[in-house]
Formats: C-alpha cells, sequence, structure tokens
C-alpha cells in the first residue's frame, strides 16, 4: 500500500478532527461540504484502504466533474467514498461511474446545472455487482429518519430503524405467508394496501405539526 502522507502534506489538503461520526459529521456539515447526512471521518488510514484497490496515480485526475469541472482525482473520490460509507471494494466501480458520466454525449453539465428535478441513475451490471453484493433490497429511508431524528439521537433512531427493519423481515413474510395460506391472496394485498395508507396519514399529520 502506497502511504498518501506526501500528498496531503501541502497547507488545506488535511485537517484535524474527532474520529466519531457525530462530531465528524457536524465538522463536515458547518463547513458546506455535506447536507446534514452521516459522514465516516476520512482518515489517512480509512482513505489508504481504500486506495488500495485503486492502480492509477492518486494526484492525477481522471475527470473533471461539471458544472465547475473541479479535477477528480483518486485521492479526492476515495476520500468522499469514505465519507459516504462505501466499500474499499466499491472504489473501482466509482471511479468508472464517474468516467462514464463525464462523457461528452452524456451531458453531465445539463444535468448538473439545470434547476429541473433530475440526477444521474448509475446502473451496475453483471458479475462485479454480484461480487460487490451490490442491491436494492433495503428502502431508502435512512435520510429521512436521520432528518427527522431529535438533535443528538440520530444514531439511536437509525440503530432503532435498523433493529426494526431487521426484525420485519423475519416476522412480516411469517404472518402474511399465514394469513395468505388460510384465507387466500386478497386479504394479504389489503393488510398491505391499509399499513401504506396509515403511514401516509401519520406522516402528514406529523409534517403539519
Amino acid at each position: 500500500m502506497i502511504s498518501i502522507a506526501p500528498l496531503i502534506a501541502t497547507a488545506g489538503a488535511s485537517f484535524e478532527a474527532e474520529d466519531d461520526v457525530e462530531q465528524a459529521s457536524a465538522y463536515c456539515y458547518e463547513r458546506g461540504w455535506t447536507d446534514g447526512l452521516p459522514v465516516i471521518a476520512p482518515t489517512v488510514a480509512r482513505v489508504e484502504r481504500m486506495l488500495a484497490y485503486c492502480n492509477r496515480p492518486y494526484d492525477q485526475p481522471i475527470a473533471r466533474l461539471a458544472p465547475r469541472y473541479g479535477e477528480a482525482t483518486p485521492l479526492r473520490i476515495a476520500a468522499n467514498a469514505v465519507m459516504a460509507g462505501c466499500r474499499p471494494q466499491y472504489l473501482p466501480v466509482i471511479m468508472l461511474a464517474l468516467e462514464a458520466m463525464t462523457e461528452e454525449p452524456f451531458n453531465l453539465y445539463g444535468i448538473q446545472a439545470t434547476t429541473h428535478s433530475c440526477a444521474p441513475l448509475i446502473l451496475v451490471n453483471g458479475p462485479i455487482a454480484k461480487e460487490l453484493g451490490m442491491g436494492c433490497g433495503q428502502p431508502l429511508t435512512m435520510s429521512l429518519i436521520y432528518s427527522r431524528a431529535p438533535e443528538g439521537r440520530s444514531g439511536e433512531a437509525l440503530g432503532l430503524r435498523v433493529s426494526i427493519n431487521n426484525l420485519m423481515h423475519i416476522v412480516v413474510p411469517l404472518l402474511f405467508g399465514t394469513v395468505g395460506s388460510l384465507l387466500g391472496v386478497a386479504p394479504v394485498f389489503i393488510a398491505n394496501a391499509l399499513i401504506l395508507g396509515s403511514g401516509g396519514v401519520l406522516i402528514g399529520r406529523g409534517d403539519r405539526k
């Protein structure tokens, strides 16, 4: 593994901060680097572990990202990947995705600079997707829970969500499987509709408050 120490020795290339999720998240948010979601502190050790899966020069840009055309070097990409909680094995896919998005036919500038609500969509297919364990089996509710959690209790809220989600993976199939075998599939669909409708009502009432 190649050390990144020489690359971060220049002024402004690194910062001193606590290696704690909540403090690191607050530190990055105060400086405008994140939107407030939890981040992992990109320590030298973590970034070096990420870069172990990179076979390119760490300080040479692989792409320039619109609209300001900042240089996306493997070092910067790895630091951002660490902050997002990516596994080191994901780095080659991330770099290839960035290269693909900066191809002229894709028109990344048009997507990044528009006021319309659009964003790049990346599809990972083939053996690499299975090898890395990339799937869509989990609902994307983490950001909603984090934004609604009381101040200082985001970790507790996210932990509760994961515990309930894992429990439901066992309880729900057993419950609806039993109901379906006894009464048929119609009650299962009706129950799902009632649960979804009730959740929508509760969220709406929370927004009004």
